[in-house]
């Protein structure tokens, strides 16, 4: 089956209007294994979430999502946390993807762009995943049934001769006039 959409990653203008928010950068370690990442994610979410304020927190992770490559693994499982969180608390977090552990956005440029829910950085542009419909392929028509009659001609063509009989008819009798006379 087709998926009814995908997610297609487009960039958007940076407006500077947006909102406050704490900034969590999602620690990046030299292991392969999502275990560090998400015990310090969780952490910091229970954190954030145990404080009696309406503010925001933007969780901030390096090649979680696959906008470009390579994929971080250990951040992807974290977008994956981050996601259940969001859907528990709407409103109050949102996950930014950068391109570098050492990121050129600022905390301050972070808390402003923290207005989208989901939202990935690269070479200082915006990037938001709306879903869009996807691209319909032209499935080409099935191949008739074996056995099938050649279809009618067409109104311009000309007409088709009569088949031929099946079977054959009978022999006719020879007539008298062209019998020979009898000899005795």
């Amino acid at each position: 089956g087709q998926s009814l959409f995908r997610i297609g990653w487009s960039e958007v203008p940076a407006t500077g209007a947006g909102v406050e928010a704490q900034v969590y950068r999602v620690p990046v370690t030299a292991d392969e294994l999502p275990d560090t990442a998400l015990t310090a994610t969780l952490a910091a979410l229970q954190a954030f979430l145990a404080q009696d304020t309406t503010e925001r927190l933007a969780v901030v992770t390096t090649h979680a999502i696959a906008l470009d490559n390579p994929i971080n693994l250990p951040h992807a499982a974290v977008w994956g946390l981050v996601r259940a969180a969001q859907a528990e608390n709407p409103g109050r977090i949102h996950l930014i993807d950068t391109h570098t552990d050492t990121s050129d956005t600022s905390d301050s440029e972070l808390r402003i762009l923290a207005d989208e829910p989901e939202l990935a950085i690269r070479a200082a542009k915006p990037y938001t995943p709306p879903l869009t419909p996807p691209t319909p392929t032209p499935t080409p028509p099935p191949p008739p049934p074996p056995n099938t009659p050649t279809p009618s001609p067409s109104p311009t063509s000309p007409p088709r001769p009569p088949p031929a009989p099946l079977t054959t008819p009978p022999p006719t009798p020879p007539s008298p006039a062209s019998r020979p006379p009898a000899t005795t």
